[in-house]
């Protein structure tokens, strides 16, 4: 079962305890976000729900894992014989999130058995939870 969600212009394919990057949210970590965007859900039986945009009664609860800044993307221009060069890099931030939660369109809640607690998202990195859980 699964979700596709829409946030900015980009659309993300979430299934329950994901951990997903997202474009920076205004939002500190081990907060909740939620996302009524959802424009395709495919329900427990594999019927498949597509919205005109979007879904009224379906959902997307997430909680706000960590804030970061991807990779560094090195832009580099030229021109042959004049002597132009030019160099440039770009980190483009993001922010974590574990999915939780989905509600389907008929209204059905479906949460992870274990779900992240506030307080482990602040003290521990991004990292360090998907070790813990992958341990249990």
């Amino acid at each position: 079962m699964y979700a596709v969600i829409q946030k900015g212009v980009h659309q993300y394919k979430v299934h329950l305890g994901q951990f997903l990057k997202l474009e920076k949210l205004q939002l500190r970590p081990g907060q909740n976000w939620k996302c009524q965007q959802v424009l395709l859900f495919q329900e427990e039986d594999g019927h498949l729900v597509s919205g005109q945009p979007y879904i009224k009664t379906a959902e997307v609860q997430a909680r706000i894992i960590r804030h970061g800044k991807s990779k560094k993307v090195l832009v580099f221009k030229k021109n042959r014989r004049k002597g132009y060069r030019r160099t440039k890099g770009h980190r483009q931030e993001f922010t974590e999130v574990y999915i939780e939660a989905l509600c389907s369109p008929s209204g059905k809640w479906l949460k992870k058995k274990y779900s992240i607690s506030s307080k482990a998202t602040t003290e521990k990195s991004g990292e360090k939870i998907k070790e813990d859980k992958q341990k249990e």
